[in-house]
């Protein structure tokens, strides 16, 4: 399943007490990974697998970044909080990397996807809000 969220993909993070609470291009955490068979200690084929797979979605997505650009531009006159003028793209170029070849995009998306998994920040995070929304 996936979640796609506006503001999170156009480079807006969410805060709380002026704290940045989203840190990382997207959200990956070792309890998303374990069931794929993803975890620090051991990795199994599977979780592979999916890497593999965001990796060539991502490469996809990065081959077609003229049209998904010219897409999200034509948002613009919806006047979105995230969308308002054309610099409100910068942040999706520069996560697409297109000043990189190919080779050395997948390998920051990689580098991304370790990231991701290796945050404590995000862990805390969900403590936080695992808590308050479901300790009661």
């Amino acid at each position: 399943l996936f979640h796609i969220d506006f503001g999170h993909f156009l480079g807006h993070f969410k805060s709380k007490w002026g704290i940045r609470r989203e840190r990382e291009a997207f959200l990956l955490t070792p309890a998303m990974a374990y069931p794929m068979g993803g975890a620090k200690w051991k990795t199994d084929k599977s979780f592979d697998e999916f890497k593999s797979l965001c990796v060539q979605a991502y490469l996809s997505v990065r081959r077609h970044a003229p049209e998904l650009l010219c897409l999200l531009e034509g948002i613009i006159p919806a006047k979105m909080p995230q969308l308002k003028e054309e610099k409100d793209l910068d942040y999706v170029r520069e996560k697409l990397c297109l000043d990189l070849s190919v080779k050395r995009a997948e390998k920051s998306f990689r580098a991304e996807i370790a990231r991701s998994l290796g945050t404590m920040w995000r862990r805390f995070d969900d403590f936080i809000h695992d808590n308050v929304h479901f300790g009661k």
